[in-house]
Protein backbone atom coordinates (compact mmCIF):
# COMPACT_ATOMS: atom_id res chain seq x y z
CA UNK A 1 0.00 0.00 0.00
CA UNK A 2 1.42 3.31 -1.31
CA UNK A 3 1.09 6.31 1.82
CA UNK A 4 0.57 9.40 0.40
CA UNK A 5 1.20 12.87 2.10
CA UNK A 6 -2.10 15.56 1.00
CA UNK A 7 -0.82 19.22 2.20
CA UNK A 8 -4.15 21.05 1.64
CA UNK A 9 -5.28 24.16 3.77
CA UNK A 10 -8.94 23.67 2.56
CA UNK A 11 -10.31 21.47 5.29
CA UNK A 12 -13.15 20.42 2.10
CA UNK A 13 -10.62 19.74 -0.33
CA UNK A 14 -8.31 17.83 2.02
CA UNK A 15 -11.30 15.49 3.84
CA UNK A 16 -12.17 14.71 0.20
CA UNK A 17 -9.03 14.10 -1.32
CA UNK A 18 -8.30 11.84 1.82
CA UNK A 19 -11.41 10.05 1.43
CA UNK A 20 -10.69 9.51 -2.25
CA UNK A 21 -7.07 7.96 -2.05
CA UNK A 22 -8.48 5.87 0.58
CA UNK A 23 -11.01 4.26 -0.54
CA UNK A 24 -8.81 3.53 -3.65
CA UNK A 25 -6.33 1.64 -1.41
CA UNK A 26 -3.78 4.26 -0.22
CA UNK A 27 -2.50 5.37 3.39
CA UNK A 28 -2.92 8.44 3.68
CA UNK A 29 -1.62 11.07 5.99
CA UNK A 30 -2.87 14.76 6.17
CA UNK A 31 -1.31 18.67 7.01
CA UNK A 32 -3.16 21.91 6.69
CA UNK A 33 0.35 23.61 5.96
CA UNK A 34 3.51 23.54 4.31
CA UNK A 35 5.05 23.81 7.91
CA UNK A 36 3.52 20.73 9.21
CA UNK A 37 4.46 18.80 6.25
CA UNK A 38 8.66 19.85 6.35
CA UNK A 39 8.25 18.64 9.85
CA UNK A 40 6.83 15.62 9.12
CA UNK A 41 9.20 14.70 6.27
CA UNK A 42 12.40 15.29 8.20
CA UNK A 43 11.39 12.82 11.02
CA UNK A 44 12.84 9.86 10.55
CA UNK A 45 9.63 7.41 11.03
CA UNK A 46 7.82 8.99 8.40
CA UNK A 47 8.60 8.14 4.44
CA UNK A 48 5.40 8.93 1.71
CA UNK A 49 5.53 7.46 -1.35
CA UNK A 50 4.35 10.90 -2.92
CA UNK A 51 3.52 14.01 -1.94
CA UNK A 52 0.21 15.63 -3.09
CA UNK A 53 -0.40 19.61 -2.40
CA UNK A 54 -3.02 21.92 -2.84
CA UNK A 55 -1.21 25.06 -3.86
CA UNK A 56 -2.88 27.45 -2.35
CA UNK A 57 -3.37 31.24 -2.85
CA UNK A 58 -0.65 32.32 -0.95
CA UNK A 59 2.86 31.98 -2.72
CA UNK A 60 5.13 30.87 -0.14
CA UNK A 61 3.46 28.46 1.80
CA UNK A 62 3.10 25.70 -1.41
CA UNK A 63 6.47 27.34 -2.64
CA UNK A 64 8.12 26.66 0.30
CA UNK A 65 7.53 22.66 0.10
CA UNK A 66 8.65 22.69 -3.37
CA UNK A 67 11.91 23.99 -2.59
CA UNK A 68 12.21 22.00 0.89
CA UNK A 69 11.35 18.11 -0.18
CA UNK A 70 14.69 18.30 -3.23
CA UNK A 71 16.91 20.17 -0.57
CA UNK A 72 16.30 17.30 2.15
CA UNK A 73 19.00 14.31 1.35
CA UNK A 74 16.85 11.25 2.26
CA UNK A 75 13.62 13.17 1.09
CA UNK A 76 14.87 14.27 -2.80
CA UNK A 77 13.07 11.10 -4.62
CA UNK A 78 10.21 11.56 -3.15
CA UNK A 79 7.46 12.11 -5.86
CA UNK A 80 5.67 15.62 -5.53
CA UNK A 81 2.19 16.44 -7.38
CA UNK A 82 0.65 19.38 -7.41
CA UNK A 83 -2.75 20.62 -7.25
CA UNK A 84 -3.61 23.66 -8.87
CA UNK A 85 -5.72 26.18 -11.27
CA UNK A 86 -4.23 26.58 -14.58
CA UNK A 87 -3.95 30.24 -13.42
CA UNK A 88 -2.12 29.70 -10.77
CA UNK A 89 0.36 27.67 -12.38
CA UNK A 90 1.04 30.20 -15.46
CA UNK A 91 1.22 33.33 -12.72
CA UNK A 92 3.68 31.35 -10.72
CA UNK A 93 5.56 30.09 -13.49
CA UNK A 94 5.71 26.67 -11.51
CA UNK A 95 5.93 24.51 -14.43
CA UNK A 96 9.08 26.69 -15.42
CA UNK A 97 10.47 26.73 -11.91
CA UNK A 98 9.94 23.98 -10.11
CA UNK A 99 10.06 20.28 -11.09
CA UNK A 100 7.32 18.79 -9.93
CA UNK A 101 6.35 15.35 -11.15
CA UNK A 102 3.04 15.72 -11.46
CA UNK A 103 0.46 18.79 -11.87
CA UNK A 104 -3.60 18.89 -11.61
CA UNK A 105 -5.66 21.29 -12.58
CA UNK A 106 -8.38 22.81 -10.30
CA UNK A 107 -11.38 21.87 -10.64
CA UNK A 108 -10.70 17.78 -11.14
CA UNK A 109 -12.14 14.83 -11.74
CA UNK A 110 -11.29 11.71 -9.23
CA UNK A 111 -10.05 10.01 -12.39
CA UNK A 112 -7.53 12.59 -12.94
CA UNK A 113 -6.54 12.40 -9.82
CA UNK A 114 -6.25 8.84 -9.45
CA UNK A 115 -4.75 8.41 -12.82
CA UNK A 116 -2.11 11.08 -12.03
CA UNK A 117 -0.88 9.92 -8.84
CA UNK A 118 -0.82 6.12 -10.28
CA UNK A 119 1.03 7.25 -13.45
CA UNK A 120 3.22 9.39 -11.07
CA UNK A 121 4.14 6.41 -8.39
CA UNK A 122 4.44 4.06 -11.37
CA UNK A 123 7.11 5.90 -13.01
CA UNK A 124 8.55 6.72 -9.78
CA UNK A 125 9.15 2.67 -9.38
CA UNK A 126 10.39 2.34 -12.71
CA UNK A 127 13.27 4.75 -12.65
CA UNK A 128 14.50 3.39 -8.90
CA UNK A 129 14.66 -0.21 -10.52
CA UNK A 130 16.81 1.19 -13.46
CA UNK A 131 18.67 3.07 -11.02
CA UNK A 132 19.59 -0.20 -9.10
CA UNK A 133 19.75 -2.32 -12.36
CA UNK A 134 22.41 -0.05 -13.18
CA UNK A 135 24.30 0.28 -9.97
CA UNK A 136 24.31 -3.27 -9.46
CA UNK A 137 27.57 -4.85 -9.14
CA UNK A 138 28.07 -7.36 -12.09
CA UNK A 139 29.00 -10.88 -11.15
CA UNK A 140 32.82 -11.43 -11.25
CA UNK A 141 34.30 -14.32 -13.89
CA UNK A 142 36.45 -16.64 -12.72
Amino acid sequence: MNAILVVASDAILRRLVSEILTLSDYQVTTVDNSHAATALLQTDSYRPDLILFDLPMQRSDGIELLEAVPSQEKRREIPVVVLASRTQMIALGLELTYEADGYISKPFTIKALLMTIQSVLTQCRLANQNLQSNTATPPRLA
